[in-house]
């Protein structure tokens, strides 16, 4: 079903400030700077508004259409929402990132990686919503295990590295990136795409 056409530029607009922000948690673990992390967590309103205005023009129209189109309406609610719960998980990784006194010391985990599977699985997000494509929002959660994985790799480096200064403060910024809540909704992108077919 083609996206309606404000829903439509929302979405868009809604990825884009996601992608932004991932792109500027990346710059703030790079570098980090007061005024990065500052700049970060001013544009979390932004994207809390577009979520709320997606959610709301959806739920507007679940209780004019038929049957059938209300699945589609539920995929955007749910994209909308852990959009903005990812953007949440960044915002997290740049304040965490304001503790640390030797950002040197994250080199050698190539936190570069993590980023380049986030933006790939991000600009899949609106081509399979939009083109209803299965396979696409499996890759999605391809991505998301991809992560995990790197995720798990790093853990246990920090544990074999256990002399490491700031190795608290690295399980917390790992930890922000995945919490035991998000493994409740594990692949919601394919759960979502499921309701739609």
């Amino acid at each position: 079903m083609p996206i309606d056409e404000g829903l439509n530029i929302d979405l868009r607009f809604l990825i884009l400030e996601v992608k932004k922000q991932a792109r500027a948690s990346a710059s703030v673990v790079d570098k980090p700077s007061p005024a990065k992390i500052k700049k970060i967590n001013v544009r979390e309103h932004f994207i809390d508004n577009l979520k709320d205005t997606l959610e709301s023009k959806c739920y507007f129209n679940i209780h004019r259409e038929e049957e059938g189109q209300i699945n589609h309406f539920r995929a955007i609610i749910t994209i909308a929402v852990n959009l903005e719960r990812c953007a949440d998980f960044f915002i997290s990784i740049a304040n965490q990132m304001s503790h640390v006194k030797e950002p040197e010391e994250f080199l050698e985990f190539d936190i570069k990686r993590y980023y380049q599977v986030i933006y790939k699985a991000i600009d899949a997000i609106y081509p399979a919503l939009s083109e209803n494509n299965l396979e696409l929002a499996q890759t999605i959660c391809d991505y998301e295990q991809v992560f995990l994985n790197l995720i798990s790799s790093a853990i246990t480096r920090l544990f074999i590295k256990p002399s490491m200064p700031s190795i608290r403060l690295c399980l917390r910024i790992i930890w922000s990136w995945h919490r035991p809540s998000a493994t409740t909704n594990r692949c919601w992108m394919i759960t979502t795409m499921k309701q739609l077919l």
